[in-house]
């Protein structure tokens, strides 16, 4: 608790000086924009497969349940079969 109120008074306080100086903001503009943007599309680009991947499966595996069971009278062990495959299938 204590440390998370630190790092955000700490947080605050660089947002305030960067916002009041321009030779700071300026150059903080600028490795945003030459090293923390092409990483992060970089690692978007690496990261984003698996991401689609686990989405269809989730929705294989919602479509699955659904088909076994009616939503309106077993929602809940809809959501706990899909759990299980979506569980299982990770686990390969």
């Amino acid at each position: 608790m204590f440390i998370s109120r630190l790092l955000r008074t700490v947080v605050k306080i660089g947002m305030r000086e960067l916002a009041e100086n321009p030779e700071l903001r300026t150059k903080a503009s600028s490795m945003v924009r030459n090293k923390i943007l092409p990483e992060a599309k970089a690692q978007w680009s690496r990261a984003k497969p698996g991401i689609e991947r686990a989405r269809n499966r989730a929705k294989v595996a919602v479509k699955d349940a659904t088909s076994k069971h009616s939503l309106a009278v077993n929602s809940k062990k809809i959501i706990f079969n899909a759990y299980q495959k979506l569980r299982n299938s990770t686990k390969c």
